[in-house]
């Protein structure tokens, strides 16, 4: 390839690099020595050069298909100048189509009718298929010259909602996710981040989720070098920026209930800082561990993973140094994210029955009226919550998740959340002797783990 500087990529827009050496390991099934390329999705042509200067550095050609929001955006005629310099740079030949990927394709096809001696070879069988892609592809269908009213309606362009998952999170993120889709119309593109899942799991979520044609689920697995496999699932916030292919995401965990549409969240004003959250009900200044500040809660967030990309080794490290934090992820984020933007309590409802209601001059700082009616609740406390928990004095009723042995006690919403788990593929579970069976072995290994402690505490 030319000297990178020659070209115009915008760095925190790299979503390929990484996958050069798998691409690689495929050039080596193809027998074509000048193979002609149509990429549809170029953006600004960072995979369409290095197919340019790998796969036909003896030969061949590339048509690229990209709306390029029809030009009727900055953005959109910016990355139409950068694909052209780009792809020029090579000095291979190169096509750009700006137009959505159905009217482009039919115009290469009609263009292929007319030609006496058509290039494009049209049976089935004198085309190579190297790799196939199982799942389904968004197909554009809109065309130029048209009147639009919700530009960003229009182009398909809709909200990215990021989970992190493991099994045991499977059963609350078809909730969070199902709530989402109700109360959310329009396009919505789920990422889930696979920490442990098995394909049972899997299977479940997308018939719990995929129930309109403008929903999709994708799943990503965590690299080797992920932040969440050297510290665990949890971390896995920390590593959103390399997984994720866009630029703005919206993360959820996976013990939250969507009330309302998601799109007047997705909209918010970041004010040019990294994310924007909703303060911490249980610890609104922080704890002893860290310096006193407002602190967020890390269960609702709008990232934009463009500005935290350009210091994201910076909040890696910091997730090493604070790996032993009371509060982990959590706490690591506050302290990397020193300016965010402050949501509305609306966003994320915490400790609602148990300890938001206990008086804390901290605490008296947040407007907890917003909680009343919230637009996402969230479950937070502990799965299955220990027997000194459960006792303590301290915060009664005690928090837990919903589908945990204890369920949310007083929890205002939790039967809310149980009439979407019934529209999942979890439906009736809770009837179900297999739910019986693992309640009770919950509650037996949290009473012998409290008799152990106990016992060890005594010197027995």
């Amino acid at each position: 390839m030319s000297q990178l500087s020659s070209y115009h990529f915008t760095e925190t827009q790299d979503w390929f690099s990484h996958n050069e050496d798998h691409w690689k390991r495929l050039f080596t099934l193809i027998t074509s020595k000048e193979p002609r390329v149509l990429e549809i999705g170029s953006w600004e042509g960072r995979s369409a050069v290095f197919l340019l200067n790998h796969l036909c550095q003896d030969g061949g050609e590339i048509v690229c298909i990209d709306h390029f929001d029809l030009f009727h955006t900055p953005a959109g005629r910016e990355r139409f100048e950068k694909i052209n310099h780009n792809l020029s740079q090579t000095g291979k030949p190169f096509r750009v189509l700006s137009q959505f990927s159905f009217p482009a394709l039919m115009k290469l096809l009609e263009e292929e009718i007319a030609v006496s001696q058509p290039s494009l070879q049209t049976h089935p069988s004198h085309h190579q298929v190297v790799l196939r892609k199982t799942t389904e592809m968004r197909i554009g269908f809109l065309v130029e010259n048209q009147a639009v009213e919700d530009t960003d309606e229009a182009m398909g362009y809709g909200i990215n909602v990021v989970l992190t998952v493991d099994s045991s999170y499977a059963l609350g993120a078809a909730v969070t996710m199902r709530s989402a889709v109700e109360a959310t119309p329009g396009r919505i593109t789920f990422y889930i981040v696979d920490c442990g899942l098995e394909d049972v799991d899997k299977d479940k979520l997308g018939q719990s989720v995929n129930i309109r044609d403008d929903v999709t689920m994708v799943f990503l697995s965590l690299p080797e070098n992920a932040l969440a496999r050297e510290l665990g699932p949890v971390w896995a916030k920390l590593d959103l920026h390399v997984l994720l292919p866009v630029e703005r995401v919206l993360y959820l965990d996976s013990d939250t209930l969507v009330r309302t549409n998601l799109k007047g969240l997705w909209k918010t004003d970041l004010r040019g800082l990294p994310l924007a959250a909703v303060p911490d009900v249980g610890h609104p200044m922080g704890h002893d561990g860290i310096d006193r500040k407002m602190y967020f809660n890390a269960g609702v967030m709008l990232m934009d993973l463009a500005k935290i990309r350009m210091n994201s080794q910076s909040l890696l490290e910091t997730g090493r140094k604070m790996k032993n934090s009371l509060f982990r992820d959590q706490d690591a984020l506050n302290v990397h994210f020193v300016e965010w933007t402050a949501l509305s309590l609306k966003w994320n409802a915490q400790g609602l029955g148990t300890y938001a209601n206990y008086p804390s001059a901290d605490r008296d700082i947040l407007n907890l009226n917003d909680m009343v009616d919230p637009y996402i609740v969230h479950f937070t406390g502990p799965v299955h919550p220990t027997l000194a928990q459960v006792l303590s004095p301290y915060v009664q009723p005690p928090t837990a998740k919903p589908w945990g042995y204890l369920g949310s006690p007083n929890h205002p919403f939790q039967q809310d959340w149980r009439s979407i788990m019934e529209k999942t593929s979890w439906q009736g579970i809770r009837s179900s002797d297999t739910w019986k069976e693992n309640t009770e072995r919950e509650v037996q290994r949290s009473i012998q783990s409290a008799i152990d402690e106990f016992r060890k505490k005594i010197g027995l």
